[in-house]
C-alpha cells in the first residue's frame, strides 16, 4: 500500500486485512476483552480520569474540554504487545479507536496488570 492510496473500510480487502489482524492478534493471545468504568463525555466520545474531570458548583462534572461527563463503563479490548506495554482501546460505533496518550488510556493500561 502506497501512501497515497485510499481505502474504504468498507472495501473487500480492508475487511480481510483487519479480519487476518484480528486472528492473528487472537491466536496469540495479545488481546483481551475487559470493563473499564471512568467518567465519559458523549461529546468527546472518551474516558476521563477523576483528576481530569471538575466539579462545578452545581454538582454536575464536565470534562477539560467543558464537555458534560456522566459515570459509565464500557467493554474494551486490551491489546498486549511484547515490549510488555499495554494500550486501551475501545469500541465505538464499530470503530476501532486509540484511546492515545491520555490520561484515561495510561490508567486503563495500569489496571490490566493489577486484573
Amino acid at each position: 500500500m502506497a501512501p497515497d492510496d485510499f481505502i474504504r473500510t468498507t472495501e473487500r480487502r480492508h475487511v480481510d486485512g483487519v479480519q487476518a489482524l484480528w486472528r492473528r492478534l487472537r491466536d496469540r493471545d495479545q488481546i483481551y476483552l475487559g470493563h473499564y468504568e471512568g467518567w465519559y463525555a458523549v461529546r468527546d466520545e472518551d474516558f476521563y480520569s477523576a483528576d481530569d474531570v471538575r466539579l462545578l458548583p452545581d454538582g454536575s462534572r464536565v470534562a477539560p474540554t467543558g464537555a458534560p461527563v456522566e459515570w459509565c463503563g464500557s467493554r474494551i479490548f486490551y491489546f498486549g504487545y511484547r515490549s510488555g506495554r499495554m494500550r486501551c482501546w475501545r469500541i465505538t460505533r464499530q470503530i476501532l479507536i486509540l484511546s492515545g496518550l491520555r490520561p484515561s488510556a495510561m490508567k486503563c493500561s495500569a489496571s490490566f496488570g493489577a486484573a
